[in-house]
C-alpha cells in the first residue's frame, strides 16, 4: 500500500530534503508522488518522462514506472510513504525506492534482490525486480543515473 504523507514546510525541515538529491534522484521522487495523485495525475507524469527521458524513452519509462508503482502498491508488505509534490522531506520509503533504482543501475544484483525482498513478498519480487530493472535502464539510456547512497556510520565515544 503506497500512502501520501502531510507536507511539511521548508521552514519546518532543516534536513537535506529534495535539495540535497541528484537531478534523476528528483524525478524519481517526482514521478512516485505524481503517481499517487491518482489517473488524473498521468497525464502530467507522460509529460515529465517526455522532457527528461526524451521522446525515444519516454514511453518506455512511462510504461516500466507504472508497472513498477502497480507493483509496489498491490503487493508492498508494508505500507511504504510518500511526501506530497510540494515537500521538500524525503522519506525513508522513498529513499528505498531511490537505493533500488541506482543498484539495478549499478548491476549489484545482490543489493537490488536483497531491497525487493523487503519490499514484497516472494510470490512479487520477480515482477518487481523486472519492473525495476526495466525503470533503471531506461532512465540511463536517458542518460539519468541516480548514485548509490551509503549510510554514514555513526561515531561512537570511547
Amino acid at each position: 500500500m503506497l500512502t501520501k504523507r502531510s507536507s511539511t514546510p521548508a521552514a519546518e525541515c532543516p534536513w537535506a530534503g529534495v535539495g540535497g538529491l541528484t537531478e534523476s534522484e528528483q524525478l524519481v521522487v517526482w514521478a512516485f508522488r505524481t503517481w499517487l495523485e491518482g489517473p488524473d495525475s498521468r497525464a502530467a507524469l507522460a509529460n515529465g518522462f517526455l522532457l527528461n527521458c526524451g521522446i525515444l524513452n519516454a514511453e518506455k519509462a512511462d510504461a516500466s514506472f507504472e508497472r513498477l508503482a502497480e507493483t509496489l502498491a498491490d503487493h508492498s508488505r508494508r505500507t511504504l510513504g510518500f511526501h506530497r509534490a510540494e515537500c521538500i522531506a524525503v522519506s525513508a520509503s522513498e529513499r528505498t525506492l531511490l537505493a533500488l533504482i541506482a543498484a539495478h543501475q549499478a548491476d549489484d544484483r545482490d543489493y537490488a534482490a536483497a531491497v525487493v525482498c523487503w519490499l514484497v513478498p516472494a510470490q512479487a519480487a520477480a515482477d518487481l525486480a523486472r519492473h525495476a530493472r526495466a525503470f533503471a535502464t531506461v532512465l540511463a539510456r536517458s542518460g539519468l543515473t541516480l548514485p548509490r547512497r551509503v549510510a554514514q556510520p555513526v561515531p561512537v565515544e570511547g
